[in-house]
Parts: C-alpha cells; structure tokens; sequence
C-alpha cells in the first residue's frame, strides 16, 4: 500500500476539541512517557499510516498552544467554534472543511493513542465511498471509524454529543465490521485512573517497538 499522501487516501480527522470534564482537567496535556503528551502521542500513532491528519481543536484561546505545536507534528488543525455543542457539532465543522476528491475520512479519538496502523490499514482495505467500516475487539465496536464520501453531506449536519452514531443507525446494510487484534481501538482516557493504565500499556508498547 502506498505511503504517499495523495487524494484516493482518506484523510484522517482527530477530534481534540472537546474540555475533558470527566478527566478534571485538561487530558490533552497529560504526560504518558517521555515526555510526551496523550495528543502527541495520538498524532504519532495516525501519522505513522502516512495519512494526512487534520487535529479538530476548539476556538478557545486556551487551544492557541496546541494549535502551534501540530506543524511541527506534520499535521494541519482546524479550530472548530461549535466544539461547545459537543463532538457532533465539532465533526460536523471538520468534515466541512475536508477538501474536494477525499474518498473517506477515518474519525479518530485523541485520546486513543494506542490504535495500531496496521489496524488503521485493515479499515482502509474496506474502503468504498459507500461504506461505513468500523473496527472490533472481542465483538465490541470500536474506532476509529472510516466513512466513505457519500455520508459527508449528513456528517456535516451532526450536532450535540452523539457523534455520528445515528448514520450507523439508518444505514446498517452500509457497515461493514472489521474483526482486529488490537486492544487499542477500545481503550481511551476519560479518567484518572484510565491514565494510568493507558500510560502503562503505552510504555509497554513502546519499549517492546510493537507500537506501530
């Protein structure tokens, strides 16, 4: 499969907009090894399939610090100003942006930095712009999630905080499971005590070199 990053790949979005409630504090920032952070490491995990990646990140002033690391990354960001309305809303922004001739687009979680690319190049084998295709881990669902470009019109009217669940919902006959050995696709950080383990496991991986 070619690395290149040309336009019959999918882009991949990386929703890092929202404020971390139930973490208590801004999760993005946490350190998980080395001196790298839970979005750092997000970032590496998806630029490692060679895709282009583009950072959703909020319009808030606190977001300016992170909006200037992620060239140095090799990712664009866009600054989504309905964030607050949740991550529909911040999807919808962000598939709005995508530019013309993109098949698909892979949504991703930033906090999910543990999502091999191996994974991701099993979802991207699936792609149809027809098709909706999803990962599993022992039967249970997981992301990220590639939707082909028939579903951008609808992705773009999302709001609130239920993502894009309900296209799932009205259009089962299009998704297509992808049955994986990766534990990742199922493991975030919400709070914590998930830092912990995830900072673990991720410790774990890197110094094992099965991170990728």
């Amino acid at each position: 499969m070619s690395r290149s990053k040309d336009r019959q790949r999918p882009m991949l979005l990386l929703l890092a907009a929202g404020r971390a409630r139930r973490f208590g504090r801004d999760k993005r920032q946490e350190l998980l090894c080395k001196g790298q952070t839970l979005l750092e490491a997000s970032v590496q995990s998806c630029a490692r399939t060679g895709l282009e990646v583009l950072v959703c990140l909020s319009a808030r002033p606190d977001d300016d610090e992170l909006a200037a690391l992620l060239p140095g990354l090799g990712c664009a960001s866009i600054r989504c100003s309905n964030s607050g309305m949740g991550m529909g809303a911040t999807l919808a922004q962000a598939v709005a942006a995508v530019p013309s001739g993109i098949p698909a687009v892979f949504v991703a979680l930033a906090d999910m930095p543990l999502v091999r690319s191996d994974t991701l190049e099993a979802l991207e084998a699936e792609q149809r712009r027809d098709r909706i295709v999803f990962p599993s881990y022992k039967g249970r669902q997981g992301h990220p999630v590639l939707f082909g470009s028939d579903y951008f019109s609808e992705l773009t009217t999302l709001g609130g905080d239920r993502g894009a669940r309900s296209l799932f919902q009205r259009y089962p006959d299009a998704c297509r499971e992808i049955p994986v050995s990766d534990p990742g696709v199922l493991l975030d950080m919400d709070t914590p005590d998930d830092h912990a383990q995830l900072a673990a496991r991720y410790r774990a991986l890197n110094d094992s070199g099965a991170s990728g």
